[in-house]
C-alpha cells in the first residue's frame, strides 16, 4: 500500500511540475469542496450575530517548495472561537466538526487528484 501512495505522490509532483493549470484546477475543486462542507458542518448558534460558517474563506494559490501547489482554508476573523465548538468546554461536548470534514474530504480528495492525474498525464 505505501508504495501505490509514493507512486501516486510521485505523480501529483510530476504533473504539477508539466501541467499547472490541471493541478491548480484539482487544488481548487478540493478546497472548495472542503470549504462548503467544513460551513455545513459547523454548527449554527441560535444568538443573533456572526455565525462561524459565514468566516470560513480560501486563501489564494501559495507555490512550495519543490513546485507543489496549495490553498489553505481558514477563519478569517473570528477562527479563535472555533476551538470551543470543536473542542469542547466544561460546559459543551466537543462537536468535532473539522475532523469529521477532514475525515470526508480526505478520501474524495485522493478521487479528485487520481481524476487529475489521469487526465493531466
Amino acid at each position: 500500500m505505501v508504495k501505490g501512495l509514493e507512486e501516486m505522490q510521485a505523480n501529483i509532483q510530476k504533473m504539477i511540475l508539466e501541467n499547472k493549470q490541471e493541478a491548480k484546477k484539482a487544488v481548487n475543486q478540493v478546497a472548495e469542496e472542503t470549504k462548503e462542507l467544513l460551513q455545513r458542518n459547523i454548527p449554527v448558534s441560535t444568538e443573533a450575530g456572526k455565525h462561524l460558517k459565514d468566516d470560513v474563506a480560501l486563501s489564494g494559490f501559495k507555490m512550495l517548495s519543490g513546485g507543489s501547489v496549495e490553498k489553505d482554508i481558514l477563519y478569517k476573523k473570528e477562527g479563535w472561537r472555533a476551538r470551543f465548538p470543536n473542542n469542547g468546554t466544561a460546559k459543551q461536548s466537543a462537536q468535532n466538526f473539522e475532523e469529521k470534514t477532514l475525515n470526508v474530504m480526505s478520501r474524495k480528495a485522493l478521487r479528485i487528484y487520481a481524476e487529475a492525474l489521469r487526465r493531466g498525464l
